[in-house]
């Protein structure tokens, strides 16, 4: 259940003090704040389990390098079709990870 949600980076971390959630998905590319720099801020605090999101070829890469440092759950590429994003893989995707994700770990902040 979806219980939150922030245009970029600076709106997401408010998001989270204002929410306290279980799991964050996060975008790479966002206004203001990128996921990477949003996920370095949160790290300060916190090690609830984040899931990134991304349509970008290239951010797997820059987030791959920062993954074990910044303990990231899972990354998950958008799927396109030929028109659109493919909401039926995408979709399985992200339910996958992000069902790992939380049994990975429970939190401890």
């Amino acid at each position: 259940m979806v219980i939150g949600e922030a245009a970029d980076g600076k709106g997401g971390l408010c998001e989270f003090h204002r929410i306290n959630p279980d799991l964050i998905t996060l975008d790479y590319d966002m206004p203001r704040m990128d996921g990477i720099e949003m996920l370095r801020e949160l790290r300060k605090e916190s090690d609830l389990p984040v899931v990134f999101v991304t349509a970008l070829p290239f951010a797997t890469e820059l987030i791959s390098d920062d993954a074990e440092q910044l303990q990231i759950s899972a990354v998950v590429m958008k799927s396109f079709t030929e028109y659109s994003v493919d909401l039926s893989l995408f979709a399985d995707e992200l339910l996958r990870s992000v069902r790992l994700a939380i049994s990975a770990g429970a939190r401890t902040d």
